[in-house]
């Protein structure tokens, strides 16, 4: 396995094992961006900037975290994606694990 799952509680296991790597790119950019700024506004436009990654990878992760009842979500339309954390142990146990892979 990538990550070790001995630490880790069963959402976070379920959604790495099912992560692409396009998703966990711009996982690394919503952790990035939500603890820099402590805004819960996160604008895709800005997730996607560099053009390798599509609009609709980030609609996924999104979709993927929400359905494991880690965060919410809800579009604004060009104004962003409103994000909560909904399961802050979870979303602590996914930023570690994602910063031992890196």
């Amino acid at each position: 396995m990538r990550y070790p799952m001995a630490v880790m509680n069963e959402k976070v296991k379920n959604v790495l094992s099912v992560l692409t790597f396009s998703e966990e790119e711009v996982l690394h950019k919503v952790i990035e961006a939500l603890s820099e700024t402590r805004a819960t506004v996160v604008t895709s436009s800005r997730l996607t900037d560099n053009g390798r990654i599509t609009r609709s990878v980030v609609l996924s992760l999104f979709r993927l975290l929400a359905a494991a009842g880690i965060i919410r979500f809800r579009s604004a339309g060009a104004k962003g994606t409103r994000v909560g954390v909904v399961d802050t142990e979870a979303w602590q146990s996914l930023r570690e694990a994602l910063a031992r892979r890196r």
